[in-house]
């Protein structure tokens, strides 16, 4: 689960940088995202 870390890591970077905050309603919401692309990921390669 590296990859969530990091990809939360570098939006909250993002965030910062454009004067903007990361809210933990939207790291949520970023991480289930995530999370499903990497699942759906997953299956595909299995076909």
């Amino acid at each position: 689960m590296t990859d969530l870390k990091d990809t939360i890591e570098h939006a909250e970077q993002h965030c910062q940088s454009h004067s903007t905050r990361l809210t933990d309603k939207r790291k949520q919401v970023l991480a289930g995202l995530i999370e499903s692309e990497l699942i759906q990921a997953k299956l595909q390669m299995q076909f």
